[in-house]
């Protein structure tokens, strides 16, 4: 199965929604005149890491996911990152959208501490993957990239194919980029990877949103502004390249068993 995707890079700005939701939505519909099947956002696309509005500024999340399913024809997924309130506690929520509603949510589970993230959100604990129109798709919201146990976990779970919000700081992009090769290569998945660019709270992002193929191959890659990327998924490649190179079949459990 071969389908389009789209990412969305932009600079988004922090507590101001409806101006984010705005431009979101105009290039939304253009890649929705192009055919594009999946359409990935980055991290709080929507919000930004505007903390002193946190909480105000997750309340809007329903809606805006409502307004997001009103604009997508019936055979289009959309993925991204929202705040969201759940029993009056903050998650960093992944969303999986199409026409008729919420698909799936996963709560962030790596908070990026050394920006104080762990202060505003609670951590989530169950790693995520669904069996969508579009395949089996596992998700990661940006600081989850730098743990490998993950990604292998989602693999493990069947995941084809991983997607990957993020608000990447330029500071480390070059590590982003070796990261996202390195998760495709060795769980043998395509990796679509949207990030922010601009500047969020005087940190600048990275951008380099990228499609990268089960062989470690950038299909479509970013600069560091805005971009709207495509790129023509072949969930094929995954099963071709896992019988010419067994990698995953070939792991020894047993022997990792209780390596902390």
């Amino acid at each position: 199965m071969s389908y389009k995707v789209g990412i969305v890079q932009f600079a988004i700005q922090p507590g101001k929604v409806e101006e984010n939701i705005k431009h979101v939505f105009h290039i939304i519909e253009n890649l929705l005149q192009k055919k594009t099947r999946l359409i990935v956002l980055p991290e709080l696309w929507a919000t930004g890491f505007d903390y002193i509005k946190l909480k105000e500024l997750a309340q809007a999340t329903p809606l805006i996911l409502v307004r997001l399913q009103r604009i997508l024809p019936k055979d289009v997924i959309v993925i991204g990152s929202l705040p969201q309130i759940k029993a009056d506690k903050v998650y960093n929520t992944a969303f999986i959208t199409d026409k008729k509603g919420i698909l799936v949510q996963y709560h962030k589970i790596h908070l990026f501490t050394p920006t104080g993230e762990d202060k505003y959100f609670t951590s989530g604990k169950e790693p995520v993957v669904i069996s969508s129109p579009l395949g089996k798709i596992g998700l990661l919201v940006c600081y989850d990239l730098r743990f490998p146990e993950l990604a292998r976990l989602l693999t493990l779970r069947g995941a084809e194919v991983l997607v990957i919000c993020a608000a990447w700081p330029q500071a480390r992009i070059e590590h982003w980029r070796i990261l996202l090769r390195a998760r495709a290569i060795e769980n043998q998945v395509f990796v679509i990877a949207a990030n922010a660019s601009g500047s969020q709270n005087n940190l600048k992002m990275g951008g380099h949103s990228a499609v990268i193929s089960p062989y470690g191959e950038f299909l479509a890659e970013a600069g560091e502004e805005e971009a709207i990327l495509q790129a023509e998924v072949d969930l094929d490649k995954v099963y071709i390249f896992r019988q010419e190179l067994s990698c995953l079949q070939d792991r020894q459990p047993e022997v990792y068993h209780g390596n902390r």
